[in-house]
């Protein structure tokens, strides 16, 4: 049918993703040209609560991507990796946001935002696998509705960020819950940078901290006893295999502990982990702190309108060390 190769060139992504070209053949053995018009849009509209603009936008949307067949193949082989492939056929998913040209002839974010949506089904099925109560399966239904609507109230943009799609898909396959501030990944495949802090390969979970509202101590606290008490309900472990709860995130840089006061959210939040390891990512600093995916031509051009902002710039002007922490639950 088609390459990935060529799939890359009409959506102007350069170089071609090594997932797609590991994924294709699988997917295109299981793909039908009809299989954006099998699923009830409508009932995924209602069921997730899609405000009016983003509904509309994904209406514009969908009769193209059924009409042109490579933006339809696209769709399913995303749709394939996200929900069928394993870890070891996408390794380089978090690179997709990495094309700068992408859509600029063809296609556009929202098609990661039907890719998304067309996991309706699985994520039902996934949300009766797992025991949800009630509460988590309101909790799912607001989660996916804040994923595809983010990045245009943050970012102006059409649709959603590749991140955002990739980050959603872990509630679709039942293996991300949301539990009040924070949000709980299990890695049934385990964390490879983790494993050498560990004994017993025990389960391990995931606690991502979404980019919405401050750090509250008390909603932090409250959402690990919610997650250390939900999550092995819903997950069943064996007996005597509780879960490992862990992060990895600038918020526990220790470079911060030398720039902000001991009042700090960040450093109160970090208090719950113990550090066990660090990693350089500027990256990240760029993202969280000045809202930018890539470095400007002139570090200088940083803005400084806060506290933070004016020390991390100074950092990035000196070229010191700005790393991630990696690090295990320890106090809640």
């Amino acid at each position: 049918m088609y390459t990935a190769e060529e799939l890359a060139a009409y959506l102007s992504f350069d170089p071609v993703p090594v997932s797609w070209k590991h994924c294709l053949k699988a997917a295109l053995e299981q793909y039908r040209e009809d299989w954006l018009t099998r699923l009830n849009f409508e009932e995924i509209i209602t069921f997730y609560d899609l405000e009016d603009s983003f509904s509309n936008r994904l209406s514009q949307e969908l009769p193209l991507l059924q009409k042109d067949r490579k933006l339809n193949f696209a769709c399913w082989l995303w749709h394939f990796i996200l929900f069928h492939a394993g870890p070891e056929q996408c390794g380089d998913i978090w690179t997709w946001d990495s094309r700068e040209d992408a859509f600029s002839r063809h296609g556009s974010p929202m098609m990661a935002a039907v890719t998304l949506l067309s996991g309706y089904p699985l994520h039902r099925q996934n949300m009766e696998r797992y025991h949800f109560d009630k509460e988590q399966v309101k909790t799912q239904q607001n989660g996916i509705r804040y994923y595809c609507t983010w990045d245009g109230k943050k970012h102006g943009t059409d649709g959603i960020r590749f991140r955002q799609m990739i980050f959603a898909s872990g509630l679709v396959t039942g293996l991300m819950t949301w539990h009040g501030r924070l949000q709980y990944e299990l890695i049934p495949e385990g964390f490879a940078p983790l494993s050498p802090f560990l004994t017993g390969n025990p389960p391990v979970v995931f606690v991502h901290i979404p980019e919405d509202g401050p750090l509250d101590e008390t909603a932090v606290s409250q959402s690990l006893k919610t997650a250390l008490e939900k999550i092995p309900e819903y997950y069943r472990f064996p007996v005597g295999r509780q879960p490992v709860f862990f992060t990895q995130s600038w918020l526990l840089s220790p470079q911060l502990l030398e720039i902000l006061p001991e009042s700090s959210r960040i450093l109160k939040f970090q208090k719950h982990f113990r550090i066990v390891d660090t990693q350089s990512c500027p990256g990240d600093f760029l993202y969280f702190i000045f809202g930018r995916t890539r470095a400007p031509e002139h570090l200088e051009d940083l803005p400084e309108q806060s506290s933070l902002q004016r020390e991390i710039k100074k950092r990035f002007l000196a070229g010191a060390p700005l790393e991630r922490g990696l690090g295990i639950l320890q106090v809640v």
